[in-house]
């Protein structure tokens, strides 16, 4: 009896070891990101329940601090991987030889338009962005404001002090929207009405929390069209937009 009990002792004392020695043998892969909350949790679940012995550990911030920091940390990279940024940054990160190339499963049916030209590719892209003027019908009818027509119409006076928008040296959002300008205007036009912009809005200058930016009459937001081609909003606007 007392051997029977000692073996099953035994027995219990290794598989409670091996346990423990099969959790520390996971392997953390850190990946830097300026994706939404939602999506990451949803990568991830996936990742990890394809890959049972690797853990990932989400990075998040706007895609201007994040390419900051990557550059900041280019001597000593912390970052495995990168993931939802700006094709600008990674153009940049490519420039300063900071990726690694590599070619994802079913790359060839991807349209060559939204990669990185080497093979293998440096970067591949994920999502296509559109920027866009959320209009709120609610307070803009409070405030007896038209609606605006077109980027342009923003830098108009009437708007003054109800716009918001993320400042394009921290936001990829922001960042969409002024090289949008630059490219439809030239960068005469796209500087006077950026100008006129932030003048009639100071608080495009910084970040604007989502509640405070839901009340204002114009919020600059931004969508994707993902491969399946249906479009989603990278941050929901309530019904009265």
């Amino acid at each position: 009896m007392r051997n029977s009990l000692a073996m099953a002792l035994c027995a219990s004392a290794v598989a409670l070891t091996t346990g423990i020695a099969s959790a520390q043998q996971k392997t953390t892969l850190t990946v830097y990101t300026a994706l939404e909350t939602d999506a990451m949790k949803l990568y991830k679940d996936g990742f990890e329940k394809a890959n049972p012995d690797i853990e990932v550990r989400w990075v998040r911030d706007s895609t201007g601090i994040v390419t900051a920091r990557l550059l900041a940390e280019k001597a000593n990279p912390q970052a495995d991987v990168v993931a939802g940024l700006a094709a600008s940054s990674l153009v940049l990160l490519s420039q300063e030889g900071m990726l690694q190339g590599y070619e994802p499963k079913g790359f060839q049916q991807l349209s060559a338009s939204y990669s990185d030209t080497a093979r293998p590719p440096q970067w591949v892209g994920m999502d296509v962005w559109a920027a866009t003027i959320c209009f709120n019908r609610v307070e803009a009818q409070k405030l007896g404001l038209p609606k605006p027509e077109s980027w342009k119409d923003l830098a108009k006076p009437v708007y003054k002090g109800r716009i918001t928008m993320p400042h394009p040296a921290s936001s990829g959002t922001g960042y969409l929207d002024v090289a949008a300008w630059l490219q439809m205007w030239g960068e005469p036009m796209a500087g006077s009405t950026w100008t006129a912009c932030t003048r009639t809005s100071p608080s495009m200058c910084t970040p604007v929390p989502s509640p405070a930016s839901r009340r204002r009459p114009a919020n600059s937001r931004s969508a994707s069209r993902s491969s399946s081609g249906a479009t989603k909003c990278a941050s929901p606007v309530p019904p009265s937009t």
